[in-house]
């Protein structure tokens, strides 16, 4: 039975997560470090991101009256919006926004040719795409210059906002309820969302590879992923005298997670269309992934124990960090050595280095800084609300 107010061997699961981005891109420095489908893999990291934020914000927030009602059923507690925004932006920002800096700081002391996307072409491109990524709005635009010049991985960080900005309402949902109807009801309405947009893109559009790599990335579809993590949690919740397990189906989970990456490889040797590789992106990893969230939410063998030891935990918490920080050194090192010309034991080094990095960075700039900016902005708030 789930009883804890944290699940820490999710918080274990975010390194990986954030661990697989990283291969995936450092990759294609050094081909060599193994198979190409599970670096792949790693890829999708992104969405179990955006699923494990969607279940541990249902998990934190997602609080039930015991008061009896007129209907029998609880009633939901009304979230502080205004609390959550502050909690959510002292989280989120103070890194985003020094990694955007240290991006701008690397192009001026370098040169912009160290950057993995088109540069913008115009002055007023320069300052507009800075802009929209300073306000983590660059996801809406399907423009690679403002969503990959800049620090690219902050796109998720741009999706992010909006499903903060969705999350209080999605919480009043009561459809929204972990039931086999409601998962159902969110995947269909979510691919007649896909369908309508690979139908209606080629009419304001005939760019395909851009229409489609920015619909993997735009706000709107990608909340299927995030509603799909509230409802596992709701799930969990609705079932909670499911018996914990020893590992066996995270292993199982695993596998098939493994098992699909290989099989798409194939199949992209094929090739595989775009437009399918978007439909395999939705819907075959987000269930798979969802799987693999509830499975290590139950799991208390040796893979939940590791996740759940401190080490773990401590670079789990520092993944946001190793997420944002790890596009830029990429970039630099291709520029300067070359796809596929750096030795496997300089990479490894490098990746370590990033992971020291981002640990560091967690301890001594995000965890306190969020601290204090969220202590900050409520005490503006209290000011505020006195002098009104």
């Amino acid at each position: 039975m789930l009883s804890a107010s944290r699940i820490e061997q999710l918080t274990g699961l975010r390194f990986l997560a954030a661990l697989g981005v990283l291969l995936c891109h450092w990759y294609i420095l050094a081909p060599q470090m193994g198979p190409q489908f599970l670096f792949e893999l790693g890829g999708h990291g992104v969405t179990l991101f955006f699923i494990l934020s969607g279940f541990v914000l249902t998990w934190r927030y997602d609080t039930h009256q015991d008061t009896p009602t007129p209907t029998g059923r609880p009633t939901q507690q009304p979230l502080d919006g205004t609390l959550f925004a502050i909690t959510r932006v002292a989280r989120i920002a103070p890194l985003y926004w020094l990694a955007l800096l240290l991006t701008g700081l690397a192009y001026w002391l370098f040169s912009p040719a160290i950057a993995l996307g088109p540069a913008p072409q115009h002055t007023t491109d320069w300052v507009v795409g800075w802009a929209l990524n300073m306000l983590a709005l660059q996801a809406w635009v399907p423009n690679e210059s403002v969503q990959q010049f800049w620090n690219a991985p902050g796109w998720s960080i741009s999706a992010e906002f909006f499903f903060y900005a969705c999350f209080p309402w999605l919480l009043q949902r009561h459809w929204l309820s972990g039931s086999a109807q409601s998962f159902a009801g969110v995947l269909v309405f979510f691919g007649f969302l896909v369908g309508l947009y690979l139908v209606g893109w080629p009419l304001w559009s005939h760019e395909e590879t851009l229409m489609l790599s920015f619909a993997s990335r735009l706000p709107l579809l990608g909340l299927l992923p995030f509603v799909v993590g509230m409802l596992c949690c709701r799930m969990l919740r609705r079932h909670h005298s499911w018996h914990r397990h020893q590992s066996g189906w995270t292993v199982v989970v695993g596998l098939l997670l493994v098992g699909t990456a290989w099989l798409t490889n194939v199949w992209t040797d094929a090739p595989l269309p775009l437009q399918t590789q978007l439909l395999v992106s939705y819907f075959m990893y987000v269930p798979l992934f969802a799987l693999l969230i509830v499975s290590v939410a139950l799991d208390e063998g040796p893979i939940g124990r590791w996740l759940c030891s401190p080490t773990l935990v401590l670079l789990g918490n520092a993944s946001y960090a190793l997420y944002l920080l790890h596009w830029l050194p990429l970039g630099m090192a291709l520029h300067w050595v070359g796809p596929g010309q750096a030795s496997l034991p300089i990479v490894m080094v490098g990746m370590l280095g990033l992971i020291v990095l981002s640990v560091g960075a967690y301890l001594w700039f995000e965890a306190p800084l969020r601290v204090r900016v969220s202590t900050g902005l409520q005490r503006l708030l209290c000011d505020n609300s006195r002098m009104v």
